[in-house]
C-alpha cells in the first residue's frame, strides 16, 4: 500500500473530467443548486492545492524515478479518454440552447483546457525525468513534451514512456554489473565462508 500512496496525490486530477460531468449534469437538472456551487468551488480550490503539491513532489522527491513518473503520466491521462469525448459532445449540444447554452459550452471548454494543460505538464515532467536518467536523449524528451500538448497524441505519449521505461529497467540484482553494463566477477565465498578468488573471463 505504501508504494501506491505516491500515485494518490494525482487521483483528483485523473478523475477531474468525471467530476466535470457531474457538475454539468447538476447545472442542467438541479433548481436549488447553491449548495452544489459551494461544494464545487471548494473542490476546485482543494484540487489546485493538491495538484501543485503533487507536481512539486514529482519534480523534487526521490521516490519518483523515471518509471514511476511514466506511470503517473499514464495514470492522469488514460482515465480521461471516455469523459472527454462525452463532454465534447455535450458542449456541442449546449450550443443549440440560446445564450445559457453558449455560456455553458464556453465554461466546459475552458475547464477542459485547464485540465488538459495540467495533465500534459505532468507528462512533460515525466519526459524530463527520463532524459535525466538517460532513458532517452534530451531531444526526444523535448519532442515528446511537445506531443503531450497535442490532442489524441497526449494519450499515446504516456504509453510510449511507460514502455520505454520498462524496457530500460535495470536488473534488480545489485553489484553484478559495472558502470558500463559488463559483468563483473569478484571473490566467491567457499563452504567455510572464506573468499576464494575467481579468475576473470578473457
Amino acid at each position: 500500500m505504501e508504494k501506491f500512496k505516491k500515485y494518490l496525490w494525482f487521483t483528483p486530477l485523473a478523475l477531474d473530467y468525471y467530476f466535470i460531468i457531474i457538475w454539468a449534469c447538476m447545472e442542467q437538472t438541479t433548481t436549488s443548486k447553491w449548495w452544489f456551487e459551494v461544494f464545487f468551488y471548494s473542490w476546485q480550490m482543494f484540487q489546485v492545492v493538491v495538484y501543485f503539491i503533487a507536481l512539486y513532489r514529482l519534480v523534487k522527491s526521490d521516490e519518483y524515478d523515471a518509471r514511476s513518473a511514466a506511470k503517473v503520466a499514464v495514470y492522469v491521462k488514460l482515465p480521461q479518454i471516455l469523459p472527454v469525448v462525452l463532454l465534447a459532445v455535450f458542449s456541442i449540444l449546449c450550443l443549440i440552447v440560446p445564450v445559457t447554452g453558449i455560456f455553458m459550452s464556453i465554461a466546459l471548454w475552458t475547464r477542459l483546457i485547464f485540465t488538459f494543460i495540467a495533465t500534459s505538464i505532468v507528462v512533460m515532467v515525466a519526459c524530463i525525468k527520463m532524459a535525466k536518467t538517460r532513458t532517452f536523449s534530451s531531444g526526444i524528451a523535448v519532442v515528446f513534451s511537445i506531443l503531450s500538448f497535442i490532442p489524441v497524441l497526449e494519450y499515446i505519449v504516456p504509453l510510449i514512456l511507460l514502455g520505454v521505461s520498462k524496457r530500460n529497467r535495470k536488473p534488480p540484482v545489485s553489484g553484478m554489473y559495472g558502470q558500463n553494463g559488463s559483468m563483473q566477477y569478484g571473490p566467491a565465498p567457499d563452504m567455510y565462508g572464506q573468499n576464494v578468488p575467481v579468475q576473470e573471463e578473457p
